[in-house]
């Protein structure tokens, strides 16, 4: 590789990819790195998805899109982690879009293809145990408990049973061979079929990992057998649930804080431009006696003690964090907009410390819209990133700053700024299913925070967000269909249902103030010869004419509708400076108007019977509409008279 540096950042920066992060095995690198980047002076980016990827559904889809926020620009190293990726395939596209660009990529504990791999010798170590246990305990009956038959971690791990058997003149029986996924229930099933087996009692089982080999023992002991009495267990890994077990699991671990220091020494290398090997291995420190039945290092008078009181002050500070995090749902889903919402996660983000934190979104997801725009785009769903994001939300040592837009690829507006002063930022995925909402920053919170709270939490977030966003759209397509409900579709004015729905309100002031109120009975005349002899699209023509013509005059208190075919009402308050006789002089002045300049050779007139009162609680709208109506028919038998 050559080793990149284009000036974008002022220290080498390193990304580093990883998922499932709440595993021990993830968690201990993480430590470790921290304090490392401090000691290199080096940035270093962490792009984390909390999946493991085991399932690939909406979920997992919407996690792995955190790795689309990655600007290789930026980047002088990456560091993967293939064995948290389940084997997924897009860890090969992180890794070629880094190759591709001359940038270097450290591979852990797996061999990739292109990349610097830093391994566990974990075929030597396998070989051990299996050794230890043909050879100290001399058994004659082994069986072994594989991952899934297509892991690659399994399959290692299973050939190195097979060669280790051979090398000890042992026959493998295939009976004898099992896939527990390195999980509980695949497990279990496996040990139901070895209990079924005609084949004689097995003297030991090796497993893949420590977290089948403690199901196995789990269910070998509710049965009655005794371990290592009866029957030898071991595992593999080195988990903590294993190395506190009692009795230990026999077992073998990564030495990962070594592990560390020499991921960081080789990018050292590496920037001072020194060529490296393809492999570089590292040898797990085996652990040969617990459930073997060898006698182990006795552990410290206090262990126990100690151990407990690390679990159940975890277990307390954990039952705690939840009680908040319920709280802070329900906290949020009382938000009825992104104003309020924003201001209650800032109220319920004090639980982290982190002396930089950030929410940002993509760019069109808080905008408003429009009810054509939720109808078209009801089929879209975001499975990456905009081009510009906005950072909602930004703490910088306990103070709240402004919103702010800024280009994608920057990650953050002022990053190498944040760098200088914290050299670790880790970057977590906000979603919906596989629907990207945006990405949450924050710097190291100190070692009493749980990766699973940071989870809790930016899954919170990401559900108010998304609920806040669709009771938007449920708001604005039930004013679009309220005001469907009350208005013509031709006019745009009230139909008979909303003139009486805003009305009301108005006239009731009337009566209780005094004040002078208004109602006038308009018929179009003419409409039914316009439409026969001129067609209906004129006829529209002439509705819509009136229909502007009562909008022009029409004030903020009066209300105005159409009834239906040529009829419409136009009401409310007449105030000090006007009067219901210049209210119909302006509708006549604004046809008159019209059919001057329309070139249209029918003229659009209107019959208009008008009632003006100062109304108490002894008359009803109702009465006066009627009244009205009678004062319009005779306006329009003057109308037929006069045209005869």
């Amino acid at each position: 590789f050559a080793v990149r540096n284009e000036g974008n950042m002022s220290k080498k920066t390193i990304a580093v990819c990883m998922a499932d992060i709440d595993e021990h095995y993830n968690d201990s690198f993480l430590r470790n790195f921290r304090d490392l980047a401090k000691k290199y002076d080096y940035n270093v980016l962490y792009f984390y998805s909390f999946s493991g990827f085991y399932f690939m559904d909406s979920h997992d889809l919407g996690e792995k899109n955190i790795f689309q926020l990655i600007n290789y620009n930026m980047l002088d190293a990456v560091v993967v982690f293939p064995l948290t990726f389940s084997g997924r395939s897009f860890l090969e596209e992180i890794i070629e879009n880094a190759t591709s660009r001359s940038i270097p990529v450290i591979s852990i504990d797996q061999e990739k293809e292109g990349c610097i791999n830093l391994c566990f010798d974990e075929t030597d170590a396998m070989n051990m145990i299996i050794s230890h246990v043909l050879e100290e305990h001399d058994v004659k009956h082994v069986n072994f408990i594989s991952g899934g038959k297509e892991d690659v971690c399994g399959k290692r791990r299973l050939e190195t049973f097979r060669r280790c058997m051979e090398a000890h003149g042992r026959e493998v029986e295939e009976e004898r061979i099992g896939y527990g996924d390195f999980w509980h229930e695949p497990t279990i099933k496996v040990m139901d079929r070895f209990m079924a087996s005609d084949l004689p009692f097995p003297d030991a089982i090796i497993c893949a990992n420590d977290s089948m080999a403690i199901t196995a023992y789990d269910y070998l002991t509710k049965r009655g057998y005794k371990v290592p009495g009866d029957v030898i267990v071991t595992g593999y890994d080195g988990i903590l649930e294993a190395l506190h077990h009692t009795p230990t699991i026999t077992t073998a671990r990564r030495d990962i804080a070594a592990a560390s220091v020499k991921i960081f020494e080789l990018l050292d290398r590496l920037f001072h431009g020194e060529k490296l090997d393809e492999v570089y291995m590292m040898e797990p420190e085996t652990m040969l006696y617990g459930t073997c039945g060898c006698k182990g290092p006795e552990m410290p008078e206090n262990h126990y003690n100690d151990l407990m009181r690390g679990l159940y002050g975890n277990l307390s500070a954990t039952r705690y964090f939840l009680m908040d995090q319920i709280r802070m749902s329900a906290y949020l889903t009382k938000a009825e907009n992104f104003v309020e919402l924003f201001e209650g996660i800032k109220e319920c983000s004090t639980k982290f410390t982190n002396k930089y934190f950030a929410i940002c979104i993509v760019d069109d997801f808080v905008a408003d819209e429009e009810f054509s725009d939720i109808v078209e785009n009801t089929q879209f769903r975001r499975t990456g990133y905009s081009s510009y994001m906005n950072r909602m939300l930004y703490r910088k040592d306990g103070e709240w700053q402004g919103m702010i837009d800024f280009s994608t690829k920057d990650l953050l507006p002022d990053l190498e700024e944040i760098l200088d002063d914290c050299s670790n930022l880790y970057f977590f995925p906000l979603h919906i299913h596989d629907q990207t909402i945006g990405y949450g920053v924050m710097s190291y919170g100190g070692d009493d925070m749980e990766m699973t709270w940071y989870y809790q939490f930016f899954m919170n977030i990401s559900n108010a967000l998304d609920l806040t966003k669709n009771q938007h759209r449920q708001h604005t397509i039930i004013q679009n269909l309220e005001n469907k409900y009350i208005h013509d579709p031709l006019t745009g004015l009230y139909n008979r249902r909303g003139f009486y729905q805003h009305i009301k309100r108005k006239f009731r002031y009337c009566v209780e103030s005094g004040t002078e109120f208004m109602l006038l009975s308009i018929d179009l005349n003419g409409l039914k010869i316009i439409n026969d002899t001129y067609g209906h699209a004129d006829g529209d023509i002439a509705i819509s004419t009136l229909a502007k013509a009562l909008q022009n005059v029409a004030g903020p208190e009066d209300s105005c509708a159409r009834f239906g075919g040529d009829e419409f009402v136009a009401a409310g308050p007449v105030g000090p400076e006007s009067s219901a006789e210049e209210f119909v002089q302006k509708i006549r002045d604004y046809l008159k108007e019209f059919n001057e300049s329309s070139g249209k050779e029918y003229e659009v007139d209107a019959s208009i019977g008008m009632v003006k009162l100062v109304p108490d609680s002894a008359i009803t709208l109702e009465e006066i509409l009627k009244e009205a109506d009678v004062r319009m028919y005779e306006e329009k038998v003057r109308h037929h008279k006069q045209r005869k």
